[in-house]
């Protein structure tokens, strides 16, 4: 990605099977210099989130915890309600323990409805 542009992630899951799913969470640490991923994550300045969007109902949430601290594990006590990790919708933004705005955003939760069999979905 050039400097001033926007990279864009896109994530594609489908239930292929022959009967519906039930309702999932996805929890992902933005990327950032040294976090351990293959390839390793490098960039000189800095990283922004801009937004999110689904095509199936998804609801996502926001937090701006220390990025090493995320455990992508929805059912980590970290996780849940009262948890070290404190997620928000965008519209609790600025309240205590929630981003200020999308440039303090660390990690987004998705949660997902029920997907139904042979049903392919897209989030960007």
């Amino acid at each position: 990605i050039e400097p001033e542009n926007i990279g864009v992630f896109k994530l594609l899951y489908a239930n292929t099977g022959t009967t519906d799913v039930g309702a999932g969470v996805f929890i992902d640490a933005l990327p950032y210099v040294n976090d351990g991923r293959t390839p390793a994550t490098a960039y000189a300045g800095s990283v922004e989130f801009v937004s999110i969007s689904g095509t199936n109902e998804e609801t996502f949430e926001f937090t701006k915890v220390d990025p090493d601290t995320i455990n992508e594990d929805p059912n980590h006590p970290s996780n849940q309600s009262g948890g070290s990790t404190v997620w928000c919708p965008a519209a609790n933004f600025g309240n205590p323990g929630c981003p200020a705005s999308n440039a303090e955003v660390t990690g987004i939760r998705m949660n997902t409805p029920v997907i139904p069999k042979n049903h392919p979905t897209r989030v960007e």
